[in-house]
């Protein structure tokens, strides 16, 4: 069934309310570097506003649009935000062009229009602002309101995260790495994705991470590719991002850029796969399975490689199951069914699978008598 312009718009552009320049809120980094928390509106501040833009202020109508559909707006103040911003919009205000063109795009107290949005998204961009000229490359990268234009795409990326967005940054490391809109290349890709990677975007450092464990056309030492791979993953796992605690247990289980540690793998694959990551739980699994840094235990083994393949919809575990089953015991089978039904989440199921193999490896457990 085809999505509705609606849905397309709502997977392709966030909600407004967050950090503009795309900064991830709340991260370690902003800890340590003692970066203050946004302060909260206030009621003062929202009746301020709207003394202000009922005169005719533009910034004014637009922060107090932002306020309204900032958090979890209802759909009045969705409506009342597009009133204000299309005041604003008519004098031009770009900030208030871009976040119109974002509720057209999501269909946001207004009906969606994809090619409103763009042709908004547009008007703000050549006067300069970031995020519009990133929604803009959106747009453009997705053929959303708009002829697909990869190489135009790029170019607004590449004009957004010069000015520090940080989803545009992204983007334009994103751009190079594949080769969407220009020629592949690993220098520039590496260039860009570090760029918001050192701000604090998790996402990127995972990225970056990947494309150093890659280590194609870098003109970097394999030795410190691994090593940089390793920081960069290490960083994205720290910020609770699943596939790179994923990705860093498996660089800790064959001991790449770091000493091997089947612990610490055993550690931050059990993070990802609470999380939901099947590709941990599977990783889990195999350690039980093997004996990897925890006992072997055929039963968890199972039961993890069942759970794995339904997170992945089938696509991950199949393989495995087939494996274990041919070797397990009917009594394994019933063990690993039992462990599966008595635990509520991906968590509880791994803590219990861990437990039984200890449990049952420890000297004079009655498995061992």
């Amino acid at each position: 069934m085809a999505k509705s312009a609606r849905e397309i718009g709502q997977s392709l552009f966030s909600a407004p309310g967050g950090d503009e320049a795309g900064r991830p809120a709340g991260t370690v980094l902003d800890l340590l570097q003692g970066r203050p928390r946004a302060r909260r509106a206030t009621e003062s501040d929202m009746e301020a506003y709207s003394r202000a833009a009922a005169t005719g202020d533009p910034q004014a109508q637009y922060e107090l649009a932002r306020l309204l559909v900032s958090g979890r707006p209802l759909s009045i103040q969705n409506r009342e935000a597009a009133k204000w911003l299309r005041k604003a919009s008519a004098r031009e205000h770009a900030a208030s062009e871009a976040l119109l063109g974002l509720l057209y795009a999501r269909g946001q107290g207004v009906r969606p229009d994809p090619e409103r949005a763009v042709e908004l998204f547009r008007a703000a961009a050549v006067s300069g602002n970031a995020a519009a000229q990133y929604h803009l490359g959106i747009a453009l990268e997705n053929g959303f309101g708009s002829e697909k234009n990869e190489r135009e795409a790029l170019s607004w990326f590449r004009l957004a995260g010069a000015q520090g967005h940080l989803l545009a940054q992204l983007h334009v490391g994103r751009c190079y790495r594949q080769g969407r809109g220009c020629r592949p290349d690993p220098v520039q890709a590496t260039l860009w994705l570090r760029r918001a990677a050192s701000q604090g975007h998790p996402q990127a450092a995972l990225e970056l991470g990947l494309l150093y464990g890659e280590g194609l056309g870098l003109r970097v030492r394999p030795e410190d590719c691994a090593a940089e791979a390793f920081k960069w993953i290490s960083r994205a796992a720290a910020e609770g991002l699943a596939e790179a605690q994923y990705r860093l247990a498996l660089l800790y289980s064959v001991g790449r850029g770091c000493e091997a540690d089947p612990a610490r793998a055993l550690e931050w694959a059990r993070a990802a796969a609470a999380a939901g990551h099947a590709g941990a739980m599977l990783f889990i699994g195999s350690c039980l399975r093997h004996g990897d840094g925890v006992p072997r235990d055929l039963s968890g083994a199972l039961a993890l490689a069942r759970r794995a393949g339904e997170l992945s919809g089938g696509a991950l575990g199949r393989g495995a199951l087939e494996e274990i089953e041919a070797v397990a015991s009917p009594a394994e089978k019933a063990e690993a069914q039992e462990l599966l039904h008595r635990s509520d989440g991906n968590a509880e199921l791994i803590a219990s699978a861990l437990a039984r193999a200890r449990g049952k490896n420890r000297p004079g457990s009655f498995e061992n008598r």
